[in-house]
């Protein structure tokens, strides 16, 4: 399947290839699917004592175009230990089936991927891989701002009560690099934590589509010593019943495109228009706001007094970001405002204002009409 911006292809060995047109390189080995057991709790990720891991190959594959969008559907079946025994993965097995559907938009340089999972398996968790050879920084996004973590740098944990987690959290996306500044990254919807470690030898982004355990909180961790919360068990937190998983991908060359992930983690809405018998009367196109390329919008609402609009947004960048804020609503006055939604210094407004928000800064403006 392809658009303009990729194409994604599956080669012999089970595994995809993504070709980026604009600067014709090649990402292969992407999406790969590892499962493997799960002896922890709602806390902590922890490896059984003895564990049986499994890399996923599709069992069958077809391709679609639908005109202008495409897709790529993989189907995947293994026979996986059934649950634990006791600290080790059972020698009794269930089948664990689920398919990818990778998918290519007409417009949009994204590479769109949906996972669909039936699970009958407990103790055990699904992650999806990206590898990127030559990786050295591992950059995870928060809010209002983003993490950056040296590739596979971590602290012995010599002493430690709990064992450094090797995974990251991260809120809409993540990303890995190399030292040229060129890197993939990921956004995902609901999905909060990712791996920076070699699989196959290579150095790669792992996305944790899901954990399933039974307890709260367990005392016999590999990776902490005694319990972190009571052993309760949690019978549902095993997630056997069907699953579903949104993420995206976007392969980069110096600033990270955070906005592709904005587009992809907040979707265009539409909603039915209901005012009476009456037709809105609406020009063919409109911008509520536009904000200096840079920033990122992260609110835009009446103001608690009714007599304003909050208008919020940051700069997760490691430069200053200038530029213009102008907006359709007919503003009277622009105050620099704060959560209080206090008017703090008026700014000059001629169909907009002229802003400069410092590296990882947050910008609030209270626009009176």
């Amino acid at each position: 399947v392809e658009n303009e911006y990729y194409a994604v292809s599956l080669g012999p060995d089970g595994s995809l290839t993504l070709l980026d047109k604009s600067s014709n390189r090649s990402y292969s080995g992407i999406n790969a699917f590892l499962e493997d057991g799960d002896a922890g709790d709602e806390y902590n990720y922890s490896p059984p004592y003895v564990d049986v891991k499994y890399r996923a190959y599709p069992v069958s594959a077809s391709a679609t175009s639908y005109g202008d969008w495409g897709e790529l559907v993989l189907n995947y079946s293994l026979k996986v230990p059934s649950s634990l025994d006791g600290r080790k993965r059972s020698s009794n097995t269930a089948d664990f089936q689920f398919k990818c559907a990778v998918r290519l938009y007409s417009g949009v340089k994204r590479v769109d991927f949906r996972v669909e999972v039936d699970n009958p398996v407990k103790d055990h968790r699904l992650r999806v891989a990206f590898p990127l050879d030559g990786a050295v920084k591992v950059t995870a996004s928060t809010a209002f701002g983003q993490v950056e973590h040296a590739y596979g740098e971590f602290p012995d944990g010599k002493g430690w009560a709990e064992a450094p987690a090797k995974n990251y959290a991260f809120k809409k996306w993540a990303a890995i690099s190399t030292s040229a500044g060129d890197g993939l990254m990921l956004a995902a919807r609901g999905l909060y934590e990712c791996w920076g470690e070699d699989v196959d030898g290579r150095s790669s982004l792992v996305l944790t589509l899901f954990r399933g355990v039974g307890w709260l909180s367990r005392s016999d961790l590999i990776t902490r010593k005694g319990g972190a919360g009571p052993d309760i068990a949690t019978p549902l937190s095993q997630l056997n019943k069907k699953l579903s998983f949104d993420y995206s991908l976007v392969p980069f060359e110096g600033q990270i495109p955070y906005q592709s992930a904005e587009e992809f983690c907040r979707p265009l809405l539409a909603s039915t228009f209901v005012g009476g018998s009456q037709e809105p009367k609406l020009p063919p196109s409109a911008s509520l706001v536009s904000i200096p390329a840079g920033l990122v919008l992260s609110a835009l609402k009446p103001s608690e007094d009714k007599k304003a609009v909050i208008l919020r947004a940051y700069n997760p960048t490691s430069s200053t970001v200038k530029g213009k804020i102008s907006t359709i609503f007919k503003v009277t006055k622009v105050f620099v405002s704060n959560m209080n939604e206090d008017a703090g210094a008026e700014l000059p407004f001629d169909q907009g204002c002229e802003v400069e928000v410092p590296a990882s800064g947050i910008l609030t403006l209270k626009m009176v009409l």
